[in-house]
């Protein structure tokens, strides 16, 4: 698509679809120049139809040339941050935090109004090629993949994160804590809540981007048509009949519970309910928190009851 061929940015608006389109061999930072000017528009766009809306950069780029994209704070929003993500791993993997600690530190400041996206995985490979030195690159290859059809055209390997893991749940555990406390904004690629595993037996990138699974039921509850894009995951501990929303939600009520009545009996009894924080409380804006409300007369119940409804 060439922005100067006559058509109107008013149908743009419509559509809200825009391909950028350019040769390969560019170089990122030129590639980005030449879109400026489209980048901007598209800025416009969304902010005066969708201002609900971010526009999110998915660039394999160092920080300092996705600066480019954030222009004056009047481009993109957000910029996912790859290399602070294949980092996370070789730290883990050599159980070693200095590199994560390095490419912190060499983070740019973004303008105002935007924001680095963190993340653990997404719907394509692994990609290591953000960690330059060819030993680490081996190092990280060797400790993830150990299956050759878990590489992909030898930029990453196109697994998710609980295989990544070994299924590890402390390990799951730790990449959660490190990506819901590291400076920017945590993005999470569905199923890897519930610890979804994945199918390699798929061609390209497909086999991380099966069916979310719900539930037990046909087609993990995803859909109920005859025949799906992708299978669900069928196959060892990963099985939908085993790993899905409502299993998982089904043993953390009652771990809870049963934590609950050993540590507290007077509140042992109650109501557990989400709730999205408002704006105004001390709490992040969009963050959940799982409150309870006491089924107790004493006043301890009472005090916290009102701390459930004040959270």
């Amino acid at each position: 698509m060439s922005y100067n061929s006559g058509w109107t940015w008013a149908q743009t608006a419509d559509a809200l679809t825009l391909y950028l389109t350019y040769s390969s061999g560019r170089e990122p930072a030129r590639i980005c120049q030449r879109h400026t000017p489209i980048f901007q528009k598209m800025r416009q766009v969304i902010d005066a139809q969708y201002p609900d809306a971010v526009l999110l950069a998915e660039a394999c780029m160092s920080p300092e040339e996705l600066l480019e994209y954030f222009g004056e704070g009047n481009q993109f929003q957000m910029a996912f941050h790859f290399p602070l993500m294949s980092r996370l791993y070789l730290a883990l993997a050599k159980a070693d935090s200095s590199c994560v600690v390095e490419v912190l530190e060499n983070t740019p400041q973004v303008p105002k109004g935007c924001q680095w996206a963190t993340f653990l995985r997404n719907h394509d490979e692994l990609n290591f090629n953000p960690v330059a030195a060819d030993a680490e690159l081996e190092f990280l290859f060797s400790h993830c993949a150990r299956d050759s059809r878990d590489h992909f055209a030898n930029r990453g390997v196109v697994r998710r994160l609980a295989p990544l893991m070994g299924n590890d749940r402390r390990k799951i555990e730790l990449m959660h804590s490190l990506l819901l406390t590291l400076p920017g904004a945590p993005v999470l690629y569905y199923g890897d809540e519930i610890g979804t595993g994945d199918d390699i037996s798929l061609p390209d990138r497909h086999g991380v981007r099966t069916p979310m699974q719900w539930n037990s039921g046909i087609n993990a509850g995803f859909s109920k048509a005859d025949k799906l894009y992708a299978p669900v995951v069928s196959a060892a501990i990963y099985c939908y009949t085993k790993v899905n929303v409502e299993a998982q939600l089904s043993a953390e009520i009652a771990a809870a519970c049963r934590a609950q009545n050993d540590s507290n009996p007077q509140t042992a009894a109650g109501a557990r309910f989400w709730r999205t924080a408002m704006a105004g409380n001390p709490t992040p804006a969009g963050a959940v928190l799982l409150a309870q409300i006491p089924r107790c007369r004493c006043a301890g119940a009472a005090q916290l009851v009102g701390s459930a409804a004040d959270c």
